[in-house]
């Protein structure tokens, strides 16, 4: 069953996706266009498809690390479209190898830190990634309701979605996380 939110973001990543290409070289346009098809990527495999290549693309092109950060997160939801197990872990791995240096060389940046947590999240228990992701999503929640600048616009409203919907918050950040909304 597809939400009035899912198909309202769903149409939101054609926008991002068409004026991307009308305008390769515009990094806003590219960014957004990557923001918008993480966040569908799940359900949308067209999202997962263009946003790795697109991603890929543009960590070659670009020294950016949110770049090399997409191109983890939508590799590690290739494992959602893998059917074999130890393709998904391979996935899994290749995504951590990319995100977890970044992060270590900027620990500061909030989106690196949504998309580590996200990545991490999906992962079963027995890797014991729960509490880092855990940690990455309460950080990048604690930053959302200090109205951080770091997202801005719909991107903001949907990150705060996504950690409502699948992260573990205590009850008083996660009602001041909703008032943010």
């Amino acid at each position: 069953m597809v939400t009035d939110a899912q198909s309202s973001l769903e149409a939101l990543v054609t926008e991002a996706e068409q004026a991307q290409y009308a305008s390769p070289g515009d990094e806003q346009l590219t960014l957004s266009a990557l923001r918008f098809m993480f966040l569908t990527a799940e359900v949308r495999k067209a999202s997962h498809t263009n946003g790795l290549r697109l991603s890929t693309q543009q960590a070659a092109l670009r020294a950016e690390p949110v770049y090399l950060a997409f191109r983890a997160a939508f590799t590690a939801i290739g494992a959602k479209y893998t059917p074999w197990p130890h393709e998904q872990f391979a996935l899994f791995r290749e995504a951590s190898a990319l995100i977890d240096p970044l992060l270590a060389a900027h620990p500061g940046q909030k989106e690196l830190r949504f998309l580590r947590g996200a990545i991490y999240h999906k992962l079963p228990a027995f890797l014991f990634k729960s509490d880092l992701a855990t940690a990455d999503l309460i950080l990048v929640a604690q930053a959302l309701i200090a109205r951080s600048d770091a997202f801005e616009g719909r991107y903001r409203v949907e990150i705060i979605r996504y950690i409502l919907q699948t992260s573990r918050l205590e009850l008083a950040l996660g009602q001041a996380l909703e008032q943010t909304v």
